[in-house]
């Protein structure tokens, strides 16, 4: 009888195992074929159809590189920032100035690239759909400065 629990116990874990390791392949092929699986809320929340989700995932595909090198400047940019704060702990500088006005220009140039992003994606959509995109992704163009991250990353793998 214990050896009838046990085999059957075996088959129920060789089972479960089975059923996880199919559920995986499965859910990498259903992301390898849909191109960008952070992006299906998008396809999902304005309705796209197979030809605009692989327009849009195109766009995020030749957009990220280019965040990617802006983050990574307006990063670059605040380090030298700090160094110049804890390096000069008596009044701002200069330099320190300069690299404040630096980094705001990053900014600027970050916000309306991603800006434009934002406009050709909604052009991937239906008139309605494509405004209620804009005016949701408004926030993200239009929040005050103090309110994106310090050092300006995290943002890439998400919506």
């Amino acid at each position: 009888m214990k050896r009838l629990i046990s085999f059957l116990f075996l088959v129920l874990i060789a089972l479960a195992l089975g059923a996880a390791a199919f559920a995986v392949c499965r859910y990498a092929m259903i992301a390898s074929s849909t191109g960008r699986p952070e992006l299906e809320w998008l396809r999902a929340e304005y309705r796209l159809d197979d030809a605009q989700y692989t327009r849009v995932v195109a766009l995020h595909q030749n957009y990220q590189p280019v965040c990617e090198a802006l983050c990574a400047k307006i990063a670059a940019k605040n380090a030298e920032i700090d160094q110049l704060i804890r390096t000069h702990p008596n009044g701002v500088t200069p330099a320190l100035a300069q690299a404040f006005r630096e980094e705001g220009e990053l900014r600027s140039a970050c916000r309306l690239s991603m800006l434009n992003h934002i406009y050709a994606v909604s052009r991937e959509m239906s008139p309605a759909q494509g405004k209620r995109y804009l005016d949701m992704m408004a926030t993200q163009i239009t929040c005050p400065a103090s309110e994106m991250p310090r050092a300006h990353s995290g943002h890439h793998g998400g919506k």
